[in-house]
């Protein structure tokens, strides 16, 4: 049995260590022996807890599926992976917000629509025509005007990613030398779910229109006074949504930590707020008529008014909507410029990057460029756990080009300072943010089984798109 020199002192009077021996290379807390000599001292006999993987990994991964394992690996993930799935996030959250915003304006078309024809629904109805063969043809004309605009819009969109593309693979590949295919995939699966997406969407957007006119009289069809009063039932159930709304969003405030709650919270105020428009407008109104109006017209503007809340609340509702779609966009896209070029900055300051793929190596460059380059900055890197948080750690030098370039967030006022004469570390704003952590906070490390060291936080620094906390100090003090 092998250990190093702590452990082995440690162990030698109990079982099975007896005979124990010291190798000064081992690091400390880890005892290496024969399989058969581990199962018995774990009591674990014909089992193994884990296999290590020495050679390159395999391309046929059903092996490992029949045998009931899985590859688990401790290296970092690639930076512009992740940082192109944070995008792709953003992308899909205000898809998803501006697929809302469509709604609501079909909503809004189709309600126009059922109002300029409630002269001919009275007729029909008057006629003996029923309420559901009536709402089988207007299904049926939605169905057929949303298969219409779902075939234009993917064969616009097609043709728009078509054209865009090119200058993304240029980009990707000359920045990151990474190769993506110049041309759009069309699938057949693709386009019936987008047909699918946007016939769901218009019947959905009608159904309001089309529960009006199976619930209404044949002679109340055309009448106002009969879609005043749905209006004042639909302002109570809005009003109702609105209440629990209310109540849900000091809750998430108070628990959502994760991306599908703060999706959530973000979609209930917004809600709330499209909610709450026509409601607004409603009691606005109603205290408005209170006053007493000496010019009979000016009352009447405002009476008036109050009957077409039904029609025009949807329309502002979904302007409201495309309206934070439009400053959310704006500012996603700026910001994601701001922060990619910032994310550009940090990592490709220097002139050169070489990756040693051992020390002996690395004191070989550093001696041979010494005298050639204006700086050499070293870079080590372990992989641990802190709380069970999985983080890299990082040991550099401190240079110019550090404080010059690197982003922070939150620092001390001499963190710089600190940094050089090895007295603090800096930590990512994913640590920051898993752990509640801030700067003058202590961080506690254990480099062996038997140890621990606080070590003070003197800055946090931005890293977009990776879900990993890391840890950078001095070098000496990473020694």
């Amino acid at each position: 049995t092998l250990a190093g020199p702590k452990t082995a002192k440690k162990l030698r009077n109990e079982k099975y260590f007896r005979s124990i021996v010291i190798a000064r290379n081992l690091p400390e807390g880890f005892v290496i022996t024969d399989i058969a000599q581990a199962q018995k001292i774990l009591n674990l006999y014909g089992k193994l807890t884990s296999l290590e993987l020495t050679s390159e990994k395999g391309n046929d991964g059903h092996l490992l599926k029949d045998l009931d394992l899985y590859l688990k690996t401790n290296s970092s993930p690639n930076d512009i992976e992740k940082l192109t799935e944070s995008f792709h996030l953003n992308l899909t959250a205000f898809g998803f917000l501006s697929y809302v915003v469509g709604l609501f304006i079909v909503y809004s078309s189709v309600n126009l629509a059922y109002e300029q024809r409630k002269g001919l629904l009275k007729s029909l109805r008057g006629i003996g025509v029923s309420a559901r063969l009536l709402s089988s043809i207007l299904i049926t004309e939605t169905v057929l005007f949303s298969i219409i605009a779902a075939t234009f819009g993917f064969i616009c969109s097609i043709l728009l990613a078509s054209a865009l593309l090119p200058n993304v693979s240029i980009t990707l590949r000359d920045l990151f030398g990474i190769n993506i295919t110049q041309s759009i995939p069309i699938s057949y699966n693709f386009f019936i779910l987008s047909l699918a997406i946007s016939i769901v969407g218009a019947i959905f957007s009608s159904a309001s229109s089309l529960w009006k006119i199976a619930t209404l009289d044949p002679l109340d069809t055309s009448k106002q006074l009969a879609w005043y009063e749905k209006t004042r039932v639909g302002l109570k159930f809005q009003s109702l949504i609105s209440a629990f709304l209310i109540l849900l969003i000091p809750i998430m405030l108070v628990v959502s930590n994760g991306l599908i709650s703060s999706f959530i919270l973000l979609a209930a105020v917004l809600i709330l707020a499209t909610l709450l428009l026509p409601i607004f407008l409603w009691f606005s109104l109603t205290l408005v008529l209170k006053c007493d109006f000496k010019n009979p017209i000016t009352k009447w503007f405002f009476a008036d008014s109050k009957q077409q809340i039904d029609g025009l609340s949807v329309s502002l509702m979904a302007l409201l909507l495309a309206l934070s779609v439009n400053i959310g966009v704006g500012g996603m896209v700026g910001s994601f410029k701001r922060t990619f070029t910032g994310w550009l900055d940090q990592r490709l300051v220097s002139e050169l990057y070489l990756v040693s793929p051992s020390v002996d190596i690395s004191k070989q460059i550093i001696q041979e460029m010494t005298d050639k380059v204006e700086a050499i900055l070293p870079i080590v890197k372990v992989s641990d756990k802190i709380d069970d948080e999985p983080v890299d750690i990082y040991g550099f030098k401190v240079h110019s080009t550090y404080i010059n370039f690197w982003p922070l967030l939150d620092a001390t006022e001499d963190v710089w300072e600190q940094l050089a004469e090895s007295k603090g570390v800096l930590i990512n704003e994913q640590l920051a943010r898993i752990m509640n952590l801030k700067p003058n906070d202590k961080i506690v490390i254990y480099p062996h089984y038997d140890s621990k060291i606080k070590i003070q936080i003197v800055g946090i620094y931005s890293d977009y798109g990776n879900p990993k906390g890391q840890i950078m100090m001095p070098i000496s003090e990473f020694e």
